[in-house]
């Protein structure tokens, strides 16, 4: 018996290191499977499992797995917002949709407010609220709870709750403006029945540093661009920086959207800073207000008037 013991053993053993191979292995490999997601990812899921977990649901609700509607299958809206993740969780109710709505109401997730209130069809059906914060999280760009309520048959309610993320991708390094610019043009530029332009060039380091450091603090538009009205008074704000590397340019429309480019590289659409715009007219000597009412201004000189007096022309530099 003693020698049969050992043969086994012998036999255990080695089938024993192998698992533990395998487990180390296999652990290794989800580790790194962990550290190749994206920090966007991360941060989208520890938002929603924060958001989640400050939510309290109504002291009637009960928390199931699975819609308890199918008209509770889908998100009751979502933005058309690039990179957006939305996850719904699902509860029942003994009261009416009508009363879920105004709980919800009277009782927001932490510190939001409800922005948007649709009552739904009769007996509130798929009625909902939408909940936004003052302040997203850092590094989100957009974030919304939304609470849905439906009549289920005989009586009480489903209710879905949607937490909808997007977290911009961050821009890499050679879609920012390096620390070795000299010279920076700031340019105020529109097109009307008298074309304007307001321009400078800097040299300045504090303003080359300060317009930099804006620039590359500009996340990723999450606004798919599809069009921007060629409308005449069309106003474009355009930095360029100059050094010795490739000329990066970095221009913002009227429709809110800002490119960035560096000699023939096209980088993606960027969510134009209104502070930017901000910091571009006063060093152009204006502001943007102002700007804005002289191309106002000259977008409504009627056609065929001629180019001198009487007739309003825009100011230019």
């Amino acid at each position: 018996m003693s020698g049969e013991w050992r043969r086994r053993r012998r036999l255990v053993l080695p089938v024993m290191i192998v698992l533990a191979a395998a487990l180390g292995a296999g652990g290794a490999l989800v580790l790194r499977r962990e550290q190749t997601r994206s920090p966007e990812d991360r941060l989208v899921e520890a938002v929603e499992r924060q958001t989640f977990a400050s939510f309290r649901p109504g002291a009637s609700w009960t928390s199931v797995t699975e819609a308890p509607d199918p008209s509770l299958a889908q998100a009751q809206s979502a933005p058309a917002l690039a990179h957006l993740v939305d996850t719904g969780r699902f509860w029942t109710s003994t009261e009416t949709s009508v009363a879920v709505q105004a709980w919800a109401k009277a009782h927001p997730p932490p510190g939001t407010t409800a922005q948007i209130w649709s009552p739904g069809g009769l007996g509130g059906i798929d009625a909902s609220t939408t909940f936004k914060p003052a302040e997203s999280p850092t590094g989100v760009t957009y974030l919304a709870i939304i609470v849905t309520s439906t009549p289920l048959t005989g009586a009480g309610s489903g209710i879905r709750v949607d937490v909808q993320v997007v977290v911009a991708p961050r821009r890499p390094d050679s879609e920012h403006v390096p620390d070795r610019e000299d010279a920076v043009t700031v340019t105020a530029a529109w097109q009307a029945y008298t074309s304007g332009r307001l321009s400078h060039t800097f040299h300045d380091r504090a303003v080359i540093a300060r317009l930099t450091g804006m620039v590359n603090a500009m996340s990723i538009s999450v606004v798919t661009k599809t069009s921007c009205p060629a409308e005449e008074g069309q106003l474009t704000w355009t930095i360029k920086f100059s050094g010795e590397g490739q000329p990066i340019i970095v221009q913002s429309d009227v429709c809110g959207f800002t490119t960035f480019s560096s000699g023939s590289h096209r980088g993606p659409v960027l969510a134009t800073d209104h502070q930017m715009l901000e910091q571009e007219a006063r060093l152009l000597g204006t502001t943007v207000e102002a700007v804005d009412n002289r191309v106002a201004d000259a977008a409504t000189i009627p056609r065929g008037c001629p180019v001198i007096p009487p007739c309003p022309t825009t100011t230019t530099r």
